[in-house]
């Protein structure tokens, strides 16, 4: 499959999984995130996307944790 043909799927793609695609191309630029001694850094955004799919997924537990 060629990447116009791959654009042209994504382009009909609905909204969330659009999203999913943006997420998976934005983590592997991310693969050579800058690194300081072996400790990698993410941006602002990311880490706030990441926190808040966590928090989503494992709403249930956390809301026991906080009892």
């Amino acid at each position: 499959m060629s990447a116009i043909e791959v654009i042209e799927k994504i382009k009909s793609l609905p909204p969330k999984e659009k999203a999913e695609v943006a997420d998976f191309i934005h983590q592997m630029e991310n693969n050579g995130a800058k690194t300081n001694e072996g400790v990698r850094y993410m941006d602002k955004a990311t880490f706030k996307e990441a926190k808040d799919r966590v928090f989503e997924k494992h709403k249930e537990l956390f809301e026991k944790l906080a009892k």
